[in-house]
């Protein structure tokens, strides 16, 4: 039998038997179901919290953004821009007052719940795509931001930012793993959004989180209205109780310093930053938050602290941009915490006067 009949025959046996396409139809069929963990209704019932919100309206407001300020923008706003890029420790200021206070600033606040130099220079290289200029840059740095043992920026970073363009041009900075772990929330539902039944009993049984929809909408209404300044989920409460901050400085170690060591890919990240916003001539300034005193203690205790500054304050030395700790400014004062690691709202006026007074003379 010649070769080419064989081959016709295997293909007309293949044909004739409609059971061989089973897998592939299965596979189609599998692939199609989860999809539906993409839906945001879906999502809603399967998450216990809402941290994406955050990451899903930011990317909103850099589109915004562009739109309003780019190179392609029509009428530029008169004000002097400024963009704040931090973790939630940045997250609430209150719009209004910045409005009340500095009627000649318009400030787009990117800063989100767990973030990192990875997540920062995506903001910022799209931004600079867009021929966005800010008038004032403010970014926060902090120990918890170079972790390289903990979880946060699987679960929080890659699972809810970044694009796939971003991922591959720095596919050698966030090495095999981080690109894997994106790769499979973006191709597959059921990584990102995984179907977790108790979740979903919880939420279809539960009276609380009638409440915590009502609760969501409201932040992402905030969001949207105020150009990223969030409500404060602790609200006006500031804590009193030394004890307490103790307790919560335990939690907060175990949450976002657990096994503390130096990732060299934030360092790197951290450097491409500076790098960029030195060659656009951006003026910019890094803050760090101050904590409460029982968390810095016990940072302290942990040897965290003292070894980044030795590691980063070198690499902002070499661009020329100050790396500023509100516990140690004379142009800050505040001591009230809503827990162990974040100021409470009322230290946000302190704070906005703060980056009033190292706002550059150049644009004034």
């Amino acid at each position: 039998m010649s070769q080419s009949n064989q081959k016709s025959e295997e293909i007309q046996n293949f044909l004739t038997r409609p059971y061989l396409f089973y897998p592939i139809l299965l596979f189609l069929f599998v692939f199609l179901v989860d999809k539906l963990f993409f839906l945001e209704k879906v999502r809603d019932y399967l998450k216990t919290e809402f941290t994406y919100i955050y990451y899903d309206v930011k990317k909103d407001l850099l589109k915004e953004l562009i739109q309003k300020y780019g190179s392609q923008a029509t009428h530029k706003s008169p004000k002097k821009l400024v963009i704040l890029l931090g973790s939630s420790r940045l997250l609430y200021f209150k719009n209004q007052e910045i409005l009340d206070f500095y009627p000649d600033w318009d400030v787009y606040n990117f800063s989100s719940a767990v973030t990192t130099p990875a997540y920062y220079l995506f903001f910022l290289e799209r931004m600079m795509e867009g021929g966005v200029k800010p008038d004032f840059l403010v970014m926060e740095a902090d120990p918890f931001q170079f972790n390289a043992n903990s979880t946060t920026f699987k679960k929080s970073n890659l699972a809810n930012s970044f694009d796939l363009r971003f991922v591959l041009s720095y596919a050698w900075t966030l090495g095999r793993e981080n690109v894997n772990y994106y790769l499979g929330n973006t191709i597959f539902g059921v990584s990102k959004n995984k179907p977790y039944l108790s979740n979903v009993v919880n939420r279809l049984t539960n009276k609380k989180f009638e409440m915590a929809e009502l609760v969501k909408q409201m932040t992402i209404d905030t969001l949207y209205k105020d150009q990223g300044n969030a409500i404060s989920p602790a609200g006006a409460f500031f804590e009193r109780d030394f004890g307490r901050l103790e307790d919560s400085s335990i939690r907060t170690i175990g949450w976002i310093y657990p096994k503390y060591a130096p990732s060299e890919m934030q360092f790197e990240f951290y450097e491409k930053i500076l790098k960029l916003v030195k060659e656009r001539h951006i003026p910019t300034i890094v803050v760090r938050p101050e904590v409460s005193l029982p968390l810095e203690n016990l940072l302290a205790s942990m040897k965290i602290p003292a070894p980044w500054k030795e590691r980063i304050l070198p690499i902002n030395r070499s661009y020329g941009i100050p790396l500023l700790e509100l516990a140690e400014s004379k142009d800050y004062e505040c001591n009230s915490f809503a827990d162990s690691g974040h100021m409470a709202v009322d230290c946000y006026r302190p704070f906005l006067r703060f980056l009033r007074l190292h706002f550059p003379h150049s644009v004034q």
